[in-house]
């Protein structure tokens, strides 16, 4: 009995994981024919997708059963509505007045109903209005004569009848946008950023002079000066998150910016290593900045910093901008000496062959301008949210740089216990001028 090769091949797509070749069947599809008996991954992988989504209904439905039998049933219900939530965005100080930015974070519209500064129950506008919808926003003014040096805590009351409160411990005016504080802000991000990070690179001359043994120091010192880079940004970092409204999520946007960061420099790492070097008698190319060159290096090392010093300097600025910070000689003293190894850190790497002074210059202004433009932004528009991502990007970057910093030191250095001894060096004093800061 001769069985259609239709019938065959059908079967075969079916039952079969074999790859069976050219046959002629007899009587089916005729002479000279040839009939490719193949069986496809594709087609079993299709019935495979079909059980699963059986097996996966019939569990959902045994669930429900479960539920329901066992008196869950409320739970598949008409849910309550959910608990009204607002945060605070931003808070100014003007003379005579009081002016909050409000955001609505929870899952309905929201109503403003009533504004109090100190219990007392004000006069406000709301521009655009008192509704907001879901992540809507409004700015909210309140005529009132707040005292300067004294608290002050201003309440907001939607139309449940929940309050939503902001206080403010030292009361102080906001400062205005204008060429004053805008220069105002480039010095305090200069003093505390740009300055310190080129005192550091001044070091160099001096400490190309130490031996073998003093530069693979340096290398171990550059190492823990970032490892206490690393946790003090993750601790702000997940420190800012705690106070931003449940509904940002803020750790997972911590984890996510700083694994990001890391991913997205590891890519740039391994593309620059992929370049071909330049050949010798040539002007440097742009080769000489990969990652796997000791200027390369050092240019992560700066990166990492520059990075890590916005998220500072948005912290540092809207601290000022509130009157949270007192900035006297010793916290400017502090982080001069905090940052002051920044310096020394980026410049490490190229102790052997020292760069020119434009090179040098660069390196310092990619580690320490970043700290003015994130003291301008925090001074004059800072947010809670961004403050967070910064300094979860700063994470990611310095660990890249770590990871590229580990991987040149295995390839150029046999002593360990010397650069072990100076990633001790570089944490601990890290620590101790931190511990100067008091912040």
């Amino acid at each position: 009995m001769n069985v259609p090769a239709s019938v065959v091949w059908l079967w075969q797509r079916v039952t079969s994981r074999d790859v069976v070749g050219p046959v002629d069947a007899p009587g089916g599809v005729g002479a000279g024919a040839e009939a490719a008996l193949v069986t496809e991954p594709a087609a079993r992988a299709g019935w495979g997708w079909v059980a699963g989504l059986a097996v996966a209904v019939l569990a959902t439905l045994g669930a429900l059963g479960l539920m329901r039998h066992a008196g869950l049933e409320g739970l598949l219900g008409t849910r309550p509505s959910p608990i009204p939530q607002l945060s605070f965005e931003r808070l100014v100080l003007r003379p005579g007045e009081v002016s909050v930015t409000v955001r609505n974070t929870g899952r309905e519209p929201l109503q403003i109903a009533q504004v109090m500064v100190d219990d007392a129950f004000r006069v406000f506008s709301a521009d655009p209005g008192r509704r907001l919808a879901r992540f809507g926003r409004a700015r909210l003014r309140i005529p009132y004569p707040w005292i300067a040096g004294e608290p002050l805590q201003v309440a907001v009351v939607d139309s449940t009848g929940l309050t939503f409160t902001r206080s403010v411990e030292v009361a102080a005016e906001t400062p205005a946008a204008g060429g004053r504080t805008v220069a105002g802000y480039v010095i305090l991000g200069s003093y505390v950023g740009v300055i310190p990070v080129f005192l550091g690179l001044l070091f160099l001359p001096a400490l190309a002079r130490l031996g073998r043994r003093g530069l693979r120091f340096l290398l171990g010192f550059t190492g823990g000066l970032l490892v206490f880079l690393a946790v003090e940004a993750l601790d702000e970092s997940l420190a800012q998150a705690g106070k931003l409204p449940s509904v940002y999520h803020g750790t997972a946007l911590v984890f996510a910016g700083a694994a990001g960061t890391f991913a997205g420099l590891a890519f740039l790492g391994r593309r620059r290593r992929a370049r071909p070097s330049g050949q010798e008698g040539d002007e440097p190319s742009r080769s000489e900045w990969s990652s796997a060159t000791p200027l390369g290096l050092a240019l992560l090392v700066a990166i990492g910093i520059g990075l890590h010093n916005f998220g500072e300097g948005l912290a540092i600025g809207s601290a000022h901008a509130q009157g949270e910070i007192a900035l006297g000689t010793a916290l400017v003293v502090g982080f001069a000496l905090h940052n002051l190894t920044e310096g020394i850190a980026i410049a490490a790497p190229t102790m052997h062959r020292l760069p020119d002074w434009r090179r040098l210059a660069a390196l310092g202004a990619v580690a320490g301008l970043p700290t003015v433009a994130g003291t301008l932004v925090g001074g004059l528009a800072y947010s809670a949210l961004l403050g967070t991502l910064f300094l979860a990007v700063g994470v990611g970057a310095i660990v890249e740089v770590l990871d590229e910093l580990t991987r040149y030191a295995r390839r150029r250095i046999d002593t360990p216990g010397v650069l072990l001894a100076g990633a001790a060096t570089g944490f601990s004093l890290m620590y101790g001028t931190a511990l100067m800061i008091g912040a």
